[in-house]
């Protein structure tokens, strides 16, 4: 499990003048992460800000991940198999410590 500090822009929705706020952020746990195709990186972190309840984000590849309807199920199954280890992680994670 990493954690890193860093500034995400406030959840605050797309296209207004308060998704340009920066909030600082005390912590960033890794909850999965990982490959879905051979160049495309899927990966889920649950963050914790200084003054805001904690946000899960999910991030994406930033271009279209491209597969072949042969491997269609391998790359479906891997994104499902991260975002399931993630769902785990994070229930571990507020057992312990009641997000």
């Amino acid at each position: 499990m990493r954690v890193a500090r860093q500034e995400i822009a406030a959840p605050d929705g797309p296209g207004t003048h308060l998704a340009r706020k920066r909030v600082p952020v005390t912590q960033s746990t890794i909850l999965s992460s990982g490959p879905i195709n051979g160049a495309d990186t899927l990966t889920i972190e649950v963050i914790q800000p200084d003054s805001m309840p904690a946000v899960v984000r999910i991030v994406w590849p930033t271009a279209a991940t491209i597969t072949t309807p042969a491997h269609y199920l391998e790359v479906a199954s891997a994104a499902m198999r991260l975002l399931a280890e993630a769902s785990t992680t994070l229930a571990r994670i507020r057992a312990s410590r009641r997000l």
